[in-house]
């Protein structure tokens, strides 16, 4: 397809305001990637027997803790809510005893907050308060030097926390700060000197995607930590009102509200992956490079006239931001860590990092015609399948060939012997959102008529390189490299 290089003069017509389109850069550039929140929960609460309607629900409210941390995309009324939604996100603390307060303060929140929604028999609270509290356990790990006080020391992740170790805070545990154009944006103050930069794709003390150097360690320690945090509000619901876990893991919604859900969700993956604004922001799901202005604007303008579900309205209104934020910044003593069981479920990551993926060009007329993209350079993104869960990568816009593109960890069971993989990609086309699935499928696959690549990770392959091409007569042909690496987790 065509590079998106373009504002559509239809965005103008569907009222897209300028202030919306610059200032969504702020909560863009300053969080844990989409996807990682999106992965991990979808990871995390499918162990804890969640059924998919609750999990999207958290899925969706996580994200819009990320969105609508802009005050514009909340309306020009709600710098209240806007700045709560700011203090979610664990930037700024740049000595241990503001972690400290910062921490303890959560999750003193977050237990009044479950309590409350438990007394009064409402689990769309309860899962609009899982999805904003994974948000900021997530953020912890992806923003704070956590990663770096803890190295891995040989082959196993480690998976101590915060929340298994609460009196094992470091002294020089803290978070990166977000840079002074945002932090006058966001409306907070301005922080010291010796404070860690938090940065961008390229620089900082980030780990918010996988393009990111020690995203892999990060992103274990939030997997562990997302599941001692589900635990302790299963524990502090369970106290108020026995049985009531059950009917959150079971929440469903119906009708409208479904639809509304399933739109939102869209939102999430669309909105993340084709941002596109100026040179500072090209995509933001899994690194950047996936940005596509037109998409973007374009479907923004849609989804953002028809934004008014209940899962947005749990956000606008500022009841459960209000309870969660309270007196985070504030100079009080620290509040003690509740106890915690550390994580004690036996698992090992699968590591599939795609090393390249290829356009094939056999030249002439029609082997042009047969290219993944006749008139102009692939934009490639992939769908993983491993075990039972799916992973969408993002787009790697106007590239035939691309090195490291992506990046997937897997949870496993250790008892698992067999695993499943399913690699299919595809070449996203120019079309309006909305108007049917309009990209292409690639073939990889060097049998006739299969187009996607599969296999089998047994639980002795500690490392393994896979390629594999894709061959007349299918059309649409590319060459794809990757590696296969399990390591185990330590209780």
């Amino acid at each position: 397809m065509s590079p998106h290089v373009r504002f559509s003069r239809r965005i103008v017509a569907r009222g897209i305001a300028p202030w919306l389109l610059s200032l969504l850069l702020v909560s863009l550039a300053v969080g844990f990637d989409t996807a990682p929140h999106y992965d991990l929960t979808q990871a995390v609460l499918t162990e804890g027997g969640f059924d998919s309607g609750a999990i999207k629900i958290v899925q969706v409210q996580n994200w819009m803790t990320d969105y609508y941390t802009t005050a514009p995309a909340l309306g020009s009324g709600n710098r209240r809510e806007q700045k709560w939604l700011e203090q979610l996100h664990c930037d700024n603390l740049e000595t241990a005893a503001q972690v400290k307060q910062y921490l303890g303060q959560f999750l003193h929140n977050l237990k009044s907050a479950a309590e409350q929604a438990a007394q009064k028999n409402q689990p769309l609270d309860t899962l609009t308060i899982l999805g904003m509290s994974l948000h900021v356990v997530q953020d912890f790990y992806a923003h704070s030097n956590w990663v770096e006080l803890h190295p891995r020391t040989d082959d196993a992740y480690r998976t101590e926390t915060f929340l298994s170790q609460p009196t094992g805070l470091s002294p020089q545990i803290l978070t990166g700060k977000v840079p002074p154009t945002l932090q006058s944006k966001l409306g907070l103050a301005a922080q010291t000197p010796a404070a860690l930069l938090h940065g961008g794709y390229a620089e900082g003390l980030n780990k918010d995607s996988p393009i990111r150097p020690r995203w892999d360690e990060a992103y274990v320690f939030a997997y562990v930590a997302s599941h001692e945090l589900v635990e302790l509000l299963q524990q502090w619901s369970e106290a108020v009102r026995p049985g009531y876990w059950e009917r959150v893991r079971r929440w469903q919604v119906s009708g409208s509200e479904q639809t509304m859900l399933e739109k939102d969700l869209d939102a999430a993956r669309n909105i993340s992956m084709w941002v596109a604004i100026d040179d500072s922001v090209d995509g933001h799901w899994k690194g950047d490079k996936s940005g596509a202005r037109h998409l973007f604007t374009t479907f923004l303008g849609k989804w953002e006239k028809a934004s008014n579900s209940i899962f947005t309205r749990q956000i606008k209104d500022g009841r459960i931001l209000g309870q969660l934020a309270e007196n985070l910044y504030s100079a009080t003593p620290p509040l003690a860590l509740p106890p915690m069981h550390a994580f004690t479920l036996r698992r090992r990551a699968l590591l599939l990092r795609t090393t390249n993926i290829r356009a094939l060009n056999d030249g002439g007329l029609l082997g042009r015609m047969e290219r993944v993209d006749p008139n102009s350079e692939a934009d490639f993104y992939a769908h993983f399948r491993i075990g039972e869960q799916s992973y969408r990568e993002r787009v790697i816009q106007g590239v035939d060939n691309v090195t490291n593109p992506w990046f997937v960890i897997h949870f496993v069971e250790q008892a698992v012997t067999r695993v499943p993989v399913s690699i299919a990609v595809w070449d996203e086309d120019e079309s309006e959102p909305g108007e049917g699935f309009r990209d292409d499928h690639v073939d990889i696959n060097p049998q006739a008529n299969q187009l996607d690549f599969d296999f089998v990770v047994n639980a002795t392959d500690a490392s393994k390189e896979f390629s594999s091409s894709g061959a007349k007569p299918d059309r649409n042909r590319a060459a794809i490299r990757f590696t296969v690496k399990q390591i185990p987790l330590r209780p």
